[in-house]
């Protein structure tokens, strides 16, 4: 039986991610030996499935369109800069209630399919930095210190990606993508 690795996520338009990449390269120098996440990989996960059966995505992306047909684009903001340490540097997103009550529908129906629901509660954050040693103390209180600009926008798609593991880091790949519905202006 053939599984694949893999997520929800909610895509960030193209212009958002190059900024939030330009923000955090101004911040401070990388610290030898670390690498930042690549600019196309940055993301808002909504549901880590983990290995799941290729036999279970049709029902997992059925559930993605329904959620897309019933649910409008995301009004997003840059909030904070944080750390889950000592492992990974994010930035954080405010998000309207939408977006949890979309999260909550996921964790619902994917139960149904046999996904364990989050035992956390969701923190929309963008991962931007996996650490693999105790981070230098500048370096971490540099972006606790820093105060990002206010910038709104909006989140207008939702996908169903394939995390492939390998020595250098995952490669990612959407296998379908959904628009969700657009405000009107």
């Amino acid at each position: 039986m053939t599984t694949n690795r893999l997520f929800i996520a909610l895509k960030l338009p193209d212009e958002i991610r190059d900024e939030i990449a330009s923000i955090r390269d101004s911040v401070c120098a990388l610290p030898k030996g670390m690498k930042w996440e690549p600019v196309e990989k940055l993301h808002l996960t909504l549901k880590f499935l983990g290995d799941t059966q290729e036999s279970k995505n049709e029902e997992i992306l059925e559930i993605l369109k329904e959620i897309s047909e019933n649910y409008k684009e995301i009004n997003c903001q840059y909030d904070r800069f944080g750390f889950f340490l000592p492992r990974i540097l994010w930035v954080g997103l405010k998000v309207e209630g939408q977006l949890f009550e979309i999260v909550k529908r996921l964790n619902s129906d994917l139960q149904k399919l046999g996904f364990e629901p989050e035992g956390r509660n969701f923190k929309p954050h963008i991962t931007l930095l996996r650490i693999k040693y105790e981070p230098d103390p500048e370096f971490v209180s540099s972006f606790k210190n820093f105060k990002l600009p206010p910038r709104e926008f909006k989140a207008r798609e939702i996908s169903l990606v394939k995390s492939k593991l390998s020595p250098q880091g995952s490669i990612y790949a959407d296998l379908k993508s959904f628009n969700l519905i657009q405000s009107e202006e």
